[in-house]
């Protein structure tokens, strides 16, 4: 089974969370975190902030570190290192086809999640209740 490493932001607004719906792959139409896929020698939160860039046309900075997740998908094991972010520059604004939310931490059950996003939204409830 391939290993793969990503990260993911969990950009916070006040007290909103940002989360977009999957349009692609085999998991159509699961609500996940922004993330990115990051190489071996590579520095994963400096690859997330180039991704949301990319993706959304937002610069974000990356604050702590909320959690690591490990997840085994058909076949890959995904490792996931989440991370506290927030909006430095733009609006997060994505393809016309990307359905993208700001909820409030309760919310976030509220959508179908894919599987190793949904170990994140628990971590996020609890220090939101903390």
């Amino acid at each position: 089974m391939e290993t793969i490493k990503m990260c993911c932001a969990v950009i916070r607004w006040n007290d909103r969370i940002f989360v977009s719906q999957r349009g692609y792959g085999d998991l159509d139409e699961g609500w996940e975190f922004p993330g990115v896929i990051y190489e071996e020698g590579e520095y994963g939160p400096s690859r997330l902030v180039e991704a949301i860039v990319e993706e959304f046309d937002t610069m974000v900075e990356v604050q702590d570190k909320l959690c690591t997740v490990e997840y085994d998908y058909h076949d890959q094991h995904v490792i996931m290192d989440a991370y506290w972010c927030r909006v430095k520059k733009g609006y997060l604004e994505g393809a016309d086809s990307d359905i993208m939310h700001w909820l409030m931490p309760l919310e976030l059950d509220y959508v179908t999640w894919l599987p190793a996003d949904r170990q994140i939204v628990d971590r996020i409830q609890a220090a939101f209740a903390a």
